[in-house]
């Protein structure tokens, strides 16, 4: 896609607010300019660029609607184009009519008002949230609570999720992989933020193709930026795209252009050829890849999780030498001039001789820290010194020749990114957000400045020179330094999007965050994508203490036994932890139970789990030994197939359901296409209830969780409907079917005689209409009573005697409506989505993970 094709914009922003409510709206008219920084083709759509401009439809779209516009007056277009494909004839009448729609929405912005809720004094009444959706593992989102009463903030959490590719500083021009769907590639000019060109891969939603999330590599005039499953190649200069294909693991090609090394996920390092992209070899080890290999001109070096380590020609792939350690490797490698710096597990460092892959020196930090998965940062080495950072809060410099503790700096949180030195300077940053550089010049280092620079901690490697420090924080900001003040030169974002009034809204869209927060004793306990665990004080929103779990992590924490229970996700090393609920110390982990998806569920001393991959099972919360597990895949078409088998959505058949209990019975679903009952004690199945169309392979039921209320099981159908189980039987009894073109995958609250279900249209692309419906019970009929626009979608409301309350997957808002009639209580503007994460009612607040970079405490 050739930015000459593209020009730039400026649009006068009439801003106008504020709308009442859902209808009834009114005008204020302010002046405010901004710089649409949306490239916009000049020619009319044609059936050849219908797709790229369709991508910046949406991206429009989103930019305005995170600003809390009414979008309404688009729904009809957005339906359209949501459900015409791209080489349709009728295509580009209907793109341009969206770009005559969109100016003339954002010329004359109606805003959605925000509406303030009436103060209740507390009545210092608190229950304990501790598993997904509530606390009493019928999943039903309903509290005794009092719950928030006036939508005011009391407070944010930084939580988002997370990032680790560093830009690349050449000269004065910095180069940074994008976070969005579309923008996937920037580059700066370093010393003004100013951006230089753009490199998209075209695509519209985040769920198909998701945004880069490693390193760039530099090569003969070329960007390679890795997103998903594919390889692009950005012209160095221009930014124009020249290559994109799919990294597949066996293809092989005869290298003649030289290769560059890298870990796809963590099962093998692939080297691909620098121009064409192909792959020209991999290398399996036996066990996970413990962090990033590192290559110099000729070799690359990795490391496995169980003690191998090996050094690869990077030209050929062939094994130069594989070694082995008596200790488990976690983390990074460093590279030096002659050495290899490998992490053991809590403060082992291993220096190897790059020639033979002979150990040279150890190193033993003596402040361990056992939440953490890796413990060292990447290294910078000069004369004969390596600086690294550590998870003990500190900075050491360590003699290479003999591995002696030259000196150490104590810093006020962990240590993730690679230092950067100029000259005598030292520049590190920390999982706070600060920044600090330090005088190395004499025997004893001096502070020269420390400088917080964001809310969220940094964990990319930091760049830089003599005239800037480049930082990309954990929400996607990257942040141009002063080397000699500390001071903050300017600030980017590489998610794509633009300012209005010196606050930034994203026009790119990320993927979700799964996680939802469970609260008990004070302590709300939230994992992520980022890898990371938190327990944070509910009333003051800081952090009491993090647990690392490398992974990206969609479970919910749970809490019982005095433990909290959770698991990794999304390039899993297989790893499931109790810890401690007061401090996260480890009480036990096992690999038993794989990678996983959802929370487990106590009852009458067992804990009920399933994973990805399709078990359900029973354990020992105690210990983590097994009782008994159910292969979901059982008396289906495809029970015998590997795991390694893909079809499409729906294979394997993993369980994505979190389970609910009730007596003695635990019932849950699986993407094998079917609802379950279960003996708690023997795991003797009672009854599996088919929700899935025949003509599907599964990916349904999907996380939905199934709620429990009186004597059925709610559930999702089809990813259409909300149906309602027969609990004793597993017989369907009542369903009801969302809107057409609407997807049914949020999980329902239940409270009296009433449920509150959602749907919501298209929301991986063009997000709108995420609707609350409320219904009487099944014993009650089933009937809908009223709707509201404006929330649920993937996530779920939450529910006390007289307030629901619900994020929305389609609306920047959280909402608080009577649960009898659907009126408005309070309204407040967040500034994001949620996807499948829900919200937790502790005491008279309600807790949310909103998609915009942090968790909301609303009283």
């Amino acid at each position: 896609m050739k930015n000459t094709y593209y020009i730039f914009f400026t649009i006068i922003l009439l801003v106008a607010c504020k709308q009442k409510n859902n209808l009834e709206q009114k005008h204020v008219i302010s002046n405010v300019k901004i710089a649409d920084t949306f490239h916009i083709p000049k020619k009319q759509t044609t059936i050849l660029n219908a797709s790229n401009r369709k991508t910046y439809i949406y991206k429009w779209w989103r930019f305005l609607w995170r600003q809390g516009i009414n979008m309404e007056k688009f729904d009809p277009l957005a339906n359209k184009l949501i459900n015409i494909s791209n080489d349709d004839k009728n295509i580009p009448r209907l793109i341009d009519s969206a770009f005559v729609l969109l100016k003339q929405i954002q010329e004359k912005p109606i805003f959605i008002e925000e509406i303030k809720g009436k103060h209740e004094p507390f009545n210092n009444i608190k229950t304990n949230w501790n598993f997904y959706h509530g606390y009493d593992g019928s999943q039903n989102g309903f509290t005794t609570d009092q719950g928030p009463s006036t939508g005011q903030v009391a407070w944010k959490f930084p939580k988002t999720n997370g990032w680790k590719a560093a830009p690349i500083l050449i000269g004065n021009t910095a180069y940074a992989v994008g976070a969005g769907s579309d923008v996937i590639a920037y580059s700066f000019e370093a010393s003004t933020g100013k951006v230089l060109w753009k490199g998209q891969q075209g695509s519209d939603s985040f769920y198909h193709n998701s945004g880069a999330r490693y390193t760039p590599e530099i090569t003969d005039g070329k960007m390679i930026v890795r997103s998903g499953r594919n390889s692009y190649f950005f012209d160095l200069t221009t930014g124009n795209l020249e290559l994109s294909l799919k990294i597949e693991k066996n293809a092989k090609s005869n290298n003649k252009n030289g290769t560059y090394a890298f870990a796809v996920s963590n099962k093998y390092v692939v080297g691909a050829d620098k121009i064409t992209g192909e792959l020209v070899w991999n290398v399996t080890p036996e066990a996970f890849i413990s962090g990033e290999p590192v290559s110099d001109d000729t070799y690359t070096y990795l490391s496995g999780t169980k003690g191998d380590y090996y050094k690869i020609n990077k030209i050929t792939g062939k094994t130069i030498w594989k070694k082995h350690l008596n200790v488990p490797l976690y983390g990074d490698l460093s590279i030096g001039k002659t050495l290899v710096y490998i992490q053991g597990k809590n403060g082992n460092l291993f220096a190897i001789d790059k020639n033979d892959g002979s150990v040279s020196w150890e190193f033993n930090s003596k402040v361990p820290e056992e939440r953490a998965y890796f413990y060292y940062s990447q290294g910078v080495e000069k004369n004969n010194v390596l600086y690294i950072g550590t998870a003990s809060k500190k900075i050491y410099a360590i003699n290479t020749l003999n591995g002696k503790l030259l000196w150490e700096v104590d810093t006020k949180d962990w240590i993730r990114s690679k230092p950067v030195l100029v000259n005598n300077n030292l520049y590190f940053a920390s999982l706070s957000g600060e920044m600090v550089a330090i005088d190395i010049s004499g025997n004893t280092p001096k502070t020269m400045w420390s400088n917080k620079i964001s809310d969220h901690g940094i964990m990319a490697n930091l760049a830089g020179n003599k005239s800037i420090i480049l930082a990309i924080d954990n929400n996607m900001w990257m942040h141009g330094i002063n080397p000699n003040t500390g001071q903050e030169v300017w600030r980017e974002s590489v998610l794509d999007g633009q300012w209005v009034d010196n606050k930034f809204y994203a026009s790119d869209e990320i993927t979700g965050q799964q996680s939802s927060p469970t609260i008990v004793d004070d302590i709300l306990y939230i994992a992520g994508p980022d890898g990371f665990l938190n327990a944070v004080d509910v009333n003051t929103g800081k952090e009491k203490w993090k647990f690392e779990l490398a992974s990206n992590v969609s479970p919910s924490p749970t809490v019982a036994h005095g433990m909290v229970f959770v698991g990794q996700t999304y390039n899993s090393y297989n790893e499931y932890y109790a810890l401690d609920k007061n401090t996260g110390e480890i009480k036990w982990k096992t690999e038993a139970f794989g990678p996983v998806w959802i929370s487990p569920v106590e009852a009458n001393g067992l804990m009920f789990l399933g994973n990805m991959i399709g078990d359900f099972f029973a354990f020992d919360p105690l210990n983590g030994d097994i009782k008994w597990s159910y292969r979901t895949a059982n008396d289906t078409p495809y029970k015998d197939k590997s795991l390694e088998f893909k079809s499409g959505h729906g294979w394997p058949p993993g369980v994505y359901c979190n389970p609910a209990v009730e007596g003695n019975v635990v019932y849950t679903g699986s993407w094998a296409g079917f609802y379950y009952a279960f003996d708690q004690k023997t795991g003797k199945l009672l009854w599996k209830s088919k929700t899935q169309p025949d003509s599907t392979l599964g990916g349904l039921p999907d996380s939905s969780a199934p709620v429990l209320h009186k004597n059925y099981l709610y559930v999702q159908k089809a990813g259409r409907e909300i149906a309602a189980i027969n609990k004793n039987s597993g017989k369907i009894e009542w369903a009801w079917e969302a809107p057409v073109g609407f997807l049914q995958n949020g999980t329902v609250a239940a409270h009296g005689n009433m449920f509150f279900g959602s749907a919501v249209r298209q929301v991986t692309t063009l997000p709108y209409n995420a609707t609350i419906f409320a219904f009487t019970d099944v014993e009650n009929g089933g009937k809908l009573q009223w709707q509201y626009k404006g929330g649920g979608g993937l996530t779920a409301p939450v529910i006390t005697k007289d307030k629901l309350v619900f994020g929305s997957s389609a609306d920047p808002f959280m909402t608080c409506l009577d649960p009898k009639t659907g009126n408005v209580i309070w309204r407040t503007y967040v500034g994001g989505i949620m996807l499948e994460s829900v919200p937790a009612i502790y005491g008279n607040k309600v807790y949310a993970l909103i998609k915009n970079g942090y968790l909301y405490a609303i009283k």
